[in-house]
């Protein structure tokens, strides 16, 4: 399996194979991200989907570097999200209500709290329990050895306990 830096410079080279992988690699991922945040309105949140990895790609083919591309990628979905609540002619107070409403759900509530973790951890909890990577494939997409990616689990679960714990209390 080759890591995300390995796809980003084939994708620079052309290599539509890479643009497939890496699409398959982070599109859960960002789909979680953006339908929870589109209020499960699931045709714009395509279209929100389908722009972010449109403006990833185009960037990428145009040199943009970045070390961690899942949150380089999430950053950008979210962009694309206030774009499509601008075009919609929502005010920002709508979209700022939309992010502070109270949690209706658990699962509403564990994306709140995994939005809230520093990026590193979020993900790799999320390819862990979300999208049922093991530890293996884990540490070839981080360019990691599984012991440190076992480490790197560890530290996030606790952060994830005590984040949960503490901010539904």
């Amino acid at each position: 399996m080759l890591t995300d830096q390995e796809l980003i410079s084939r994708i620079r080279e052309g290599n539509s194979d890479a643009v497939a992988e890496l699409y398959q690699r982070y599109a859960p991922m960002i789909w979680r991200y953006v339908i929870a945040r589109m209020q499960q309105d699931t045709h714009a949140g395509q279209d929100v989907m389908s722009e972010t990895f449109l403006a990833a790609i185009r960037s990428l083919k145009n040199g943009s570097t970045t070390e961690n591309f899942a949150a380089w990628l999430t950053g950008i979905a979210k962009h694309k999200i206030v774009d499509w609540f601008r075009k919609c002619e929502k005010t920002s107070a709508m979209v700022n209500e939309q992010a502070t409403q109270e949690i209706s759900s658990e699962s509403i509530m564990v994306a709140d709290v995994l939005d809230a973790m520093p990026d590193e951890e979020r993900i790799i909890l999320e390819w862990k329990y979300l999208d049922r990577c093991t530890v293996r494939e884990i540490a070839e997409r981080l360019g990691q050895t599984e012991k440190s990616v076992e480490a790197m689990l560890y530290r996030a679960r606790n952060a994830f306990r005590t984040h949960y714990e503490t901010a539904f209390d």
